[in-house]
């Protein structure tokens, strides 16, 4: 049997509750409403009888897997995503940039200014 490890918000979406439910009542030592544990055990194709008493084999004979589809939205997603934080990441570069050179000019004029205060006369 094989069973993916997925973060909990992952498993709320592929159980089509809402954000928050399982990180809850997992951070809060809560339990979770009678819906929502029959959405778990139908969506992670959990054994009824483990899930009840803790007995027995934790996952039905099939196993469970991260839906496919789900792979490939977020695939698909990322095409979307992965262009657009490249474009920040190269305005965030630029943006240093031209820090550094403002950083260095200030540097310059300090220096005029330090060497202008020390004129005799000034």
């Amino acid at each position: 049997m094989k069973v993916k490890e997925i973060t909990l918000t992952k498993a709320e979406r592929l159980m089509g509750v809402s954000q928050g439910v399982l990180v809850k009542a997992v951070q809060r030592g809560g339990s979770l409403h009678e819906a929502t544990q029959e959405k778990f055990i139908r969506t992670f194709e959990v054994n009824r009888d483990w899930w009840e008493t803790g007995k027995g084999e934790m996952l039905n004979e099939k196993g469970t897997e991260v839906p496919e589809t789900l792979n490939k939205v977020e695939e698909e997603a990322m095409k979307y995503v992965s262009p657009l934080v490249e474009t920040q990441l190269k305005l965030i570069k630029s943006q240093e940039e031209l820090i550094d050179l403002l950083r260095a000019e200030v540097k310059g004029l300090r220096e005029q200014l330090r060497v202008l205060s020390e004129k005799p006369g000034a």
